[in-house]
């Protein structure tokens, strides 16, 4: 099994920093995110843009607070922690186009 990148540009990392920090401003209340929560929120965007399906993380960040809430729930509950691919027929709105 080929092991998972954690490697991404420094921009990328500053990006889906500000991402996870977003996502914990639109969670509705009364739903706790702790900086374990954000830091997970981060493994999983990290891993998802970098290990299958590249993320428009600028798109994400920008995106309305119903696109970014879906997209994040959807990376985290679909991920494989494995292989850093996307399961369950799940792809982000926000995923990047290619070609």
């Amino acid at each position: 099994m080929t092991p998972l990148n954690y490697e991404c540009s420094v921009e990328d990392e500053s990006t889906i920093d500000s991402i996870a920090n977003r996502f914990g401003q639109v969670l509705p209340s009364p739903i706790p995110y702790s900086h374990d929560d954000y830091l997970a929120v981060q493994v999983a965007i990290l891993t998802t843009h970098v290990n299958g399906c590249s993320l428009d993380l600028k798109g994400l960040l920008m995106s309305d607070s119903k696109i970014l809430l879906s997209d994040v729930t959807g990376i985290i509950n679909n991920i494989d922690q494995k292989t850093g691919r996307l399961g369950n027929c799940f792809l982000p709105q926000c995923k990047a186009n290619k070609g």
